[in-house]
């Protein structure tokens, strides 16, 4: 088995903490995982966040990225929570599944 990489997950929370800090420390963090002066991840697992855009221009190797989000919005939801058990409403090819389709192509 070949290692494609290493690298974390950056959480919808861990990036609202990224963004609360001044932008020095922000930059500073991100060139500590992502940069060559740091750890030098390329692998990141995310939802679809702009912090991406700076850890790729920080980055001198190219970053394999798991965009996605951790669910889809309850309404979509058999069982319309955010929270325990729930799967697509639906059947492939209905409303459900093309609007979530769309919404990762966008």
């Amino acid at each position: 088995q070949k290692v494609k990489g290493f690298g974390g997950s950056v959480t919808d929370a861990a990036a609202l903490n990224i963004l609360s800090l001044p932008e020095t420390a922000q930059n500073h963090l991100l060139r500590s995982y992502f940069s060559d002066e740091g750890l030098e991840y390329n692998l990141v697992r995310l939802p679809m966040i702009p912090l991406l855009h700076r850890a790729l221009a920080m980055s001198k190797r190219p970053l394999s990225l798991y965009a996605s989000p951790w669910t889809s919005p309850t309404w979509m939801k058999t069982s319309e929570s955010y929270v325990g058990k729930g799967t697509l409403k639906g059947q492939a090819g209905d409303k459900y599944h093309k609007t979530w389709a769309n919404y990762f192509i966008r």
